[in-house]
């Protein structure tokens, strides 16, 4: 097989300065990839930039750094990118096919034990030996990867569709949310119990520990973890830690388990944008802004958002949820 260098086949460029956190998130607008490995680098979608040039299509990202270093993904449309990362297209003169630019992806994912112990790749990336066209192992050209709205069409074709064009942007407290934070509790303050203590934790519904803990909070809740800003409904009563924070609905926001799913979905999409340590205290929760699907009366169209969650494949087991103690 022979070896060539990278840039003898893809031109090599760099990503901008962009901060997610700063940008404004839009349903329909165009994909933000950064350094994660899951769903394709693509952590959120953002209003178009005037005078800002995408990322074009037909590309490779490439993360520089970081756990995610060469965990390359091929991008079929336009995007946006921040530091720490480069993209890949294909030089003047050479046309590689869909399947070619993902197998050129799988090579480099293959190089990343390289660059261990928190090595960067920078401006190694352009001399990295890769297989030259030639040498592209011959069934590739007879993989034929279809399109995935085929799959998520197939596997929607009984759910309900979201009609963006009724999504607005709302600010959460003080008018649909009150804001509180969690209590330090000591490891010996509590034993074994039914009780959550919910945490900042992004897995397992943020639960730390089922304690004998009375609750301070009563359920029908969403909490938002400081550190990753997860958001989890939590339907039963729980306490929460010093570094979560509880969004309680007010009396006249009637949110029920399938609305609580939804807006905690949404919120869990301003993740990336508390990246780097950053946290998200009581002040920054009281500043949130969501996009949500509204009713004709301008409000969170709550009603829209359950009838969404219950036409979802596996809601039928939200009901046996709600009626567990």
């Amino acid at each position: 097989m022979k070896l060539v260098r990278l840039d003898s086949i893809f031109d090599v460029k760099y990503g901008t300065d962009l901060e997610l956190n700063k940008l404004e998130n839009c349903y329909n607008g165009i994909r933000f990839v950064s350094r994660n490995r899951n769903m394709n680098g693509i952590v959120a979608h953002v209003k178009r930039i005037k005078g800002l040039k995408p990322n074009p299509a037909h590309s490779i990202s490439v993360p520089l750094g970081s756990d995610s270093v060469l965990y390359a993904h091929y991008q079929d449309k336009e995007y946006y990118s921040g530091r720490d990362l480069a993209y890949l297209t294909p030089k003047e003169g050479i046309l590689l096919t869909r399947e070619q630019m993902f197998y050129y992806c799988l090579v480099l994912r293959k190089n990343r034990l390289k660059y261990n112990y928190g090595r960067q790749v920078n401006t190694s990336l352009s001399s990295l030996m890769i297989p030259s066209i030639d040498d592209i192992p011959y069934f590739i050209s007879d993989i034929k990867i279809p399109n995935i709205s085929t799959y998520f069409n197939a596997a929607t074709s009984d759910y309900l569709a979201l009609d963006y064009s009724m999504f607005r942007k709302f600010k959460l407290f003080p008018k649909y949310f009150k804001i509180e934070s969690g209590t330090y509790y000591e490891k010996n303050e509590y034993g074994m119990g039914k009780v959550a203590l919910i945490s900042s934790s992004d897995r397992n519904n943020g639960v730390k520990d089922m304690t004998n803990l009375k609750p301070t909070f009563e359920g029908n809740c969403i909490t938002i973890g400081k550190v990753s800003c997860s958001a989890f409904y939590q339907l039963h009563s729980f306490c929460a830690t010093s570094d979560c924070n509880v969004l309680i609905p007010e009396k006249d926001f009637n949110m029920d388990i399938y609305s609580g799913l939804f807006i905690a979905t949404v919120l869990n999409k301003e993740s990336p944008k508390w990246n780097y340590g950053r946290q998200i205290r009581v002040n920054d929760c009281q500043e949130l802004e969501i996009y949500l699907p509204a009713n004709k009366l301008g409000e969170p169209d709550l009603e829209y958002m359950a009838n969404y969650i219950k036409s979802l494949k596996y809601s039928i087991f939200l009901e046996s949820i709600k009626t567990r103690g």
